[in-house]
């Protein structure tokens, strides 16, 4: 889709190109997905022998999700109700490119959930514990430096991707990247903790509670700052997700080791973000500045965590050390 998008869009009357090319590839990839039904059914002894439907199991996963989908989609809605669909396009491109990492980020979430689950069952509390702090560290490595990242390559990023048409979508850029640490925490929590644990109640307060404040913030800074309020909506709303499932699981949390590697993640993302930043200036808006910028902002990152001696940085890499020489 990325590269059709690139290939075939020229002007606004391919609009109806860009439209199918979207839609086309979202159903090649869900259609890809009945593939693996087959050889995962028939596998399965009996697969009708438990004939009881846990309804109310299952409606307390799909009432937080439509609560996650009501407050992803309201900016936009009200975006356009309030203002204009220019504002709207500026804050949907701005979104779009700001959480691409999350796509990466969520993948690890999807992955610990049947493991944190089998823990569970277990009845393995030391082993959950563990696992979940030692994540949240692991988040906090990966998804400080993606939110450094994004606002520190918008300026370069926005005008060669977009063109100069869209530059008010750099302060919104700038302002969304903020977004990845927050939605990566409570991603962690809620997929790894909350829904495993059975403590689905929970999920669906906080992201309920974050539909509200998105909605009550929205009708107060929307018809006066536009998209930017819209952002500050945003985040204010995630952080209070994060927050409130922060609370939740207060005690399976060890606070200490987090702070010290969100300030040393923090320090070393600053720095990082300073430096791309000086190379946007000086190479200019192209492909190439943007490219450089991530290389040399990653390699950055990665080497002032070492030099502070950082300790989730320092326990992955003895990991991988291990399975290199096995």
């Amino acid at each position: 889709a990325f590269i059709l998008v690139f290939a075939l869009v020229k002007t606004t009357s391919d609009t109806w190109k860009y439209v199918f090319i979207q839609s086309g590839s979202l159903l090649i990839a869900n259609t890809a997905l009945w593939l693996c039904i087959p050889k995962a059914f028939f596998n399965v002894k009996k697969p009708f022998q438990n004939k009881e439907i846990d309804l109310k199991s299952i409606i307390s996963l799909f009432v937080p999700q439509i609560a996650i989908d009501v407050y992803v989609l309201l900016d936009k809605s009200m975006l356009g109700a309030l203002t204009n669909v220019a504002v709207v396009g500026f804050y949907d491109k701005a979104e779009q490119f700001a959480k691409l990492p999350l796509s990466i980020l969520a993948i690890f979430s999807t992955v610990m959930l049947p493991v944190m689950s089998s823990l569970f069952e277990a009845k393995e509390r030391e082993k959950i514990v563990e696992y979940l702090n030692h994540n949240l560290r692991i988040i906090l490595l990966t998804s400080i430096p993606a939110a450094f990242g994004v606002a520190g390559i918008a300026p370069q990023f926005i005008p060669w991707m977009l063109g100069k048409d869209f530059t008010p979508s750099i302060n919104l850029m700038v302002l969304l990247g903020s977004l990845i640490p927050l939605i990566s925490i409570s991603n962690v929590i809620g997929r790894q903790y909350l829904i495993p644990s059975n403590h689905s109640k929970q999920l669906t307060v906080s992201v309920t509670c974050g539909a509200c404040i998105n909605l009550a913030l929205n009708l107060i800074l929307i018809p006066k700052h536009q998209a930017i309020g819209a952002c500050i909506a945003t985040i204010v709303a995630e952080l209070m997700v994060s927050v409130i499932q922060i609370y939740f699981t207060r005690t399976m949390i060890s606070t200490k080791p987090l702070l010290i590697c969100l300030a040393k993640c923090t320090a070393a993302g600053s720095g990082m973000f300073l430096i791309i930043c000086k190379l946007g200036i000086f190479w200019g808006a192209t492909i190439y500045t943007t490219l450089l910028q991530i290389t040399v902002g990653a390699l950055l990152y990665f080497f002032i965590l070492l030099a502070i001696k950082e300790r989730t940085m320092l326990e992955l890499i003895q990991v991988l050390l291990k399975r290199t020489a096995n």
